[in-house]
């Protein structure tokens, strides 16, 4: 799905944390939400290799699986239930303090994460130097909550 490039970029990554975070309880999804928002903005400090901005990190194949998704499509219509409605609104104040710099990084400046309940990518388990070879890309895990794993994307040079 192309992104809606007439919506602003907070609003895109905001309907991207209401469809990719843990929606259980509000305290799961402040957590996931923040360090979800992290992850984007983290990627767009790195256009070269992630997109030039959120349109692009977003929407980039196999990469936030809720964008576009129904999740994100309900954000988007705005046809939700007052408990979804809260969590919208958390996505979009969460949004807003990772932007602005109020809210802190909460993934120790990860670029990448990941459900393990639902994936297993290959680049999970390559979580040290020791598993590639000299300058191939290792994912040190930096930060774990119930529903997510957080890795920064290291380039092994010795």
């Amino acid at each position: 799905m192309e992104p809606d490039r007439t919506l602003p970029p907070h609003v895109i990554a905001a309907y991207t944390l209401f469809a990719e975070a843990d929606k259980t309880n509000m305290k799961r999804f402040t957590s996931d939400a923040t360090g979800i928002a992290n992850v984007i903005k983290n990627r767009t400090l790195n256009p070269d290799r992630f997109g030039a901005d959120v349109y692009d990190v977003v929407s980039s194949p196999d990469q936030f699986t809720g964008y576009g998704g129904e999740e994100f499509m309900k954000a988007a219509s705005g046809k939700m239930t007052e408990d979804e409605a809260r969590y919208l609104k958390k996505a979009f104040q969460i949004t807003s303090g990772v932007e602005r710099g109020t809210i802190e990084d909460n993934t120790g400046g990860a670029d990448h994460y990941y459900n393990d309940k639902i994936a297993k990518p290959v680049w999970g388990e390559l979580d040290s130097p020791e598993k590639v070879k000299q300058w191939e890309m290792y994912y040190p895990e930096t930060k774990r909550t119930s529903g997510h794993r957080y890795s920064k994307e290291t380039l092994r040079k010795k």
